[in-house]
């Protein structure tokens, strides 16, 4: 399947709106303060005006761990981002789910993704 075949099937290629979900500092995180139950629910929370106003997909990262690990993120990253990429399937079974591991970790991002069943990643750098 190309891309012209894939793009359709997620969402409105016209003019898809992918609604960004920015985790609370993870575990492991120098910026790490509150429980991951409570990140969650506030991923909930955040995906959920997403899908309200009609985003054709969402996404999620671990944009407050800043600063970020350089390459490689620390497995702690990984296991708590699956954990909240899981929340969101399960939320959002019908919604596209993408995901962003930063600051430059697409081997952990493809990795999440196939485990929670997202539709797609992003690799920023």
């Amino acid at each position: 399947m190309n891309n012209q075949q894939l793009v359709p099937k997620l969402w409105n290629p016209s003019s898809p709106l992918v609604g960004m979900v920015h985790l609370s500092a993870l575990p492991g995180s120098v910026r790490y303060e509150q429980s991951l139950d409570v990140t969650i629910e506030r991923a909930l929370r955040e995906a959920g005006r997403w899908v309200s106003a009609g985003a054709d997909a969402i996404m999620v990262e671990n944009f407050f761990d800043a600063p970020f690990a350089l390459e490689t993120v620390p497995p702690i990253t990984i296991a708590c981002l699956t954990r909240c990429a899981a929340a969101l399937r399960a939320a959002y079974p019908n919604m596209p789910l993408g995901v962003n591991c930063l600051r430059n970790d697409g081997p952990a991002a493809v990795s999440i993704a196939h485990a929670v069943g997202a539709q797609f990643v992003r690799i920023n750098v």
